[in-house]
């Protein structure tokens, strides 16, 4: 009896994420939710950089606070993109709109990344306010068919 108790114990901590992973392969309806979350996360942290690029441009913010930020934004876009590769979509199309997903996130990355060398360069900060916009845009688009 203990043997069976043990080993229904194992087969169940098994089969659990650890605390703030996602699920493998969640249920249709708890991955449209995770995927909610993680476009949600991503959408506020591309539009954080837009501002902090925007303010840096205009001279509003400094330079310090400006590398606090990009920290943590590649910092989230890294998580998101790291939770993307753990998780199964539910049907072929979803996977594919994931994978655009995490494509998008993977490239935006170094992008972001590189502001914190780009203080004094207005035309590099300008193609990165272009360059986020159009991930901006993207990201909308790809909620809409992941959420």
């Amino acid at each position: 009896m203990r043997l069976i108790i043990v080993a229904m114990l194992v087969l169940t901590v098994a089969g659990c994420a650890a605390p703030g992973e996602p699920p493998a392969h969640p249920s249709p309806a708890e991955y449209h939710d995770l995927m909610r979350r993680e476009t949600g996360k991503a959408t506020s942290t591309v539009a954080t950089m837009q501002i902090v690029v925007d303010e840096l441009r205009r001279g509003k913010i400094t330079h310090n606070y400006a590398t606090v930020i990009t920290r943590q934004s590649v910092a989230d876009l890294t998580s998101v993109v790291t939770d993307l590769r753990q998780i199964t979509a539910p049907s072929a199309v979803l996977a594919r709109h994931q994978r655009r997903l995490q494509h998008l996130l993977t490239r935006t990355v170094p992008t972001v990344a590189s502001v914190i060398d780009d203080w004094d360069q207005p035309a590099r900060l300008a193609h990165t306010a272009n360059y986020l916009s159009a991930v901006a845009r993207h990201l909308t688009r790809l909620s809409r068919l992941l959420a």
